[in-house]
């Protein structure tokens, strides 16, 4: 099998080609700052091509694109399994994401129950007057809502299950709905599902809230630490999870995406922490992390910088302290270690800052 990206970008020269499947290549200090990027990834890709017994490559030139492939040899996959039992009832299904509704859809059909879509707690409430269902599969996050709060609303003995992820914070002190039998993690995996469902359909037994505590691997705000932070990082994808992370933890955060940018944002506002990417285009978080240093030289006020970085390599949180850093937390960011470094930088306040 071989399958590739192409792309019409700049090209790769052929002297580079051969280090770019090397971790961290820096031939092009001046690309790397404009296009960001750490090099890690082809490096990974290649490892894991390898390990697969197969070939990575790339067919490039300068300014004219680039194609990235691997080849690997893969069993031809088994012909999808018929349905796993007669069709028993009805699931309501409430999901804002259509993805995750398009993979509850064929699981719920394989252990034998209708899927009944709703895209938000509205439509829910529609289909649960208009119809009878066996079960309740709902997204923890909703729209305007949680599924803690939406469950209350459903019908008395509507066994629900709630769909979780690790940021989610169920909470010890939650009041939940008796109709709340199960807390399952995604990513959404079939046999999992099917334990949930038949936990929540057949036996009478209500989640704990220890056990909502333990599924839900959140960690509550900081009680008393409620600041406003600058998220420093050019990934969209990166940002949006850094500031819903923050977020949960009881903070206000701001975005920027470089380094130019940071020092911007905190020549404007008062931030009582910054979260900073190692790697940025324009001027990347060690050398933001050095001006902010020599910016703060013999004044009395100290920003917290916390280092956000993929730790692929040794010696990175040596590099971030010497560079003037605090601390340091590992890609992908946990939310107990983030709460963590934040709570040993951020000071205790008695209310929010407006």
């Amino acid at each position: 099998h071989e399958s590739g990206v192409a792309d019409s970008g700049v090209g790769v020269s052929p002297q580079i080609q051969p280090r770019r499947f090397q971790p961290y290549p820096r031939p092009e200090r001046g690309s790397n700052r404009r296009y960001g990027g750490t090099g890690l990834g082809l490096a990974i890709s290649k490892e894991l091509v390898a390990k697969m017994g197969g070939s990575i490559g790339v067919d490039a030139v300068p300014g004219g694109g680039s194609r990235f492939w691997f080849r690997v040899w893969l069993e031809a996959p088994a012909a999808a399994p018929p349905p796993e039992a007669e069709t028993t009832g009805e699931a309501l299904v409430l999901d804002d994401h259509a993805a995750t509704r398009d993979s509850l859809a064929i699981h719920l059909a394989a252990v034998g129950l209708r899927p009944v879509m709703a895209t938000d707690p509205d439509e829910a409430r529609r289909l649960v007057r208009e119809r009878k269902f066996s079960v309740a599969v709902i997204d923890f996050g909703l729209p305007g809502t949680t599924a803690l709060e939406f469950a209350r609303e459903l019908p008395q003995g509507l066994p629900v299950v709630v769909l979780v992820t690790r940021i989610d914070p169920v909470r010890r002190d939650s009041s939940l709905s008796p109709n709340i039998r199960f807390f399952l993690n995604k990513p959404l995996r079939r046999e999992p599902l099917r334990k949930a469902i038949d936990e929540a359909m057949f036996r009478s037994t209500v989640v704990s809230e220890a056990a909502a505590q333990k599924v839900g691997a959140g960690a509550p705000p900081a009680a008393g630490r409620i600041g406003r932070v600058l998220i420093a990082e050019d990934n969209p994808v990166n940002q949006k999870v850094a500031c819903r992370l923050v977020e949960k933890l009881g903070y206000r955060a701001d975005i920027v995406a470089n380094g130019l940018q940071a020092l911007s944002a905190l020549d404007r506002t008062h931030y009582d922490l910054v979260l900073m990417d190692c790697q940025m285009p324009e001027l990347d978080g060690f050398e933001t992390t050095r001006r902010i240093r020599v910016r703060e030289n013999g004044r009395s006020r100290h920003t917290p910088i916390i280092a956000m970085t993929a730790n692929a390599m040794k010696g990175d949180r040596d590099r971030c302290l010497e560079a003037g850093m605090d601390d340091y937390v590992s890609k992908p960011i946990r939310l107990e270690d983030l709460a963590r470094a934040m709570e040993r930088w951020t000071p205790v306040r008695d209310a929010i800052q407006c």
